[in-house]
């Protein structure tokens, strides 16, 4: 099996990619470790739970973009949510965004799913925010 690999920044330090491509009997993108904790410019997104949806999303986008792929080819994602509350608003959302064509989804919520440490993504401590949002976003995808 042949694998190639889309290298993060932060990710690098924290030793795993963003994104592993493997091939041999098809094509098939798995994508690890994003967040919305901080829009494009590095501004927090702390206590805004639909942007920091959007903002994980975005950088999916751009991880599955420089792999050849897209959104729409996601064909199964594991969402982590440190507070439960979130699990309707995060349905509806993703409903906007996949319209009818949405991957399968597993969501995993409660007390274990601990914030990010300060050198997560080595920019201070953004831990308040992911108690009330995406801590991680999981997906594979085999482009069309």
């Amino acid at each position: 099996m042949k694998k190639s690999f889309v290298r993060g920044t932060w990710q690098v330090k924290r030793a795993f990619s963003p994104c592993v491509i493997t091939e041999g009997g098809g094509r098939t993108i798995y994508v690890a470790g994003h967040t919305g904790q901080v829009d494009d410019s590095g501004k927090s997104l702390a206590a805004d739970f639909d942007a920091q949806f959007k903002q994980t999303f975005r950088n999916i986008e751009k991880t599955l973009a420089e792999a050849g792929a897209k959104l729409s080819d996601m064909v199964t994602m594991t969402v982590f949510l440190i507070d439960a509350r979130y699990t309707t608003r995060m349905t509806e959302l993703r409903g906007e965004l996949f319209g009818k064509g949405f991957p399968r989804q597993r969501c995993d919520h409660g007390p274990r799913l601990r914030p990010a440490r300060d050198d997560d993504r080595g920019a201070g401590n953004r831990g308040h925010c992911l108690r009330r949002a995406i801590a991680r976003a999981a997906a594979a995808a085999t482009p069309a």
